[in-house]
């Protein structure tokens, strides 16, 4: 999993839905239903409930959301500790890819 794939999922998780998130990273929404549809197939795993209001994560969903934030912040405590040497660790969760 990439960090593009990884940005993409939390947009999901964040906005509950694939045409907002689309909208906030820029990106198609086909474009993010085809590389979300690409996660969960690389965890073997449905990871978000599709309905009329929108998603929902699974609990597969939880667990690798629950991973992936405690990723984030260690790469966050790296950031703080060496702030010249690991900017572009900030710059990974703040800026949306394109």
């Amino acid at each position: 999993m990439d960090l593009r794939k990884i940005q993409y999922f939390f947009a999901v998780v964040e906005h509950g839905n694939l045409s907002s998130a689309a909208r906030s990273l820029r990106v198609s929404q086909p474009t993010l239903s085809r590389q979300v549809q690409a996660i969960e197939e690389q965890f073997q795993a449905p990871l978000f409930l599709r309905g009329g209001r929108g998603m929902m994560l699974t609990e597969a969903g939880k667990q690798l959301h629950e991973g992936l934030q405690s990723i984030e912040r260690q790469l966050r405590t790296l950031d703080r500790r060496r702030p010249q040497r690991l900017a572009p660790v900030r710059r990974l969760f703040q800026e949306p890819l394109r």
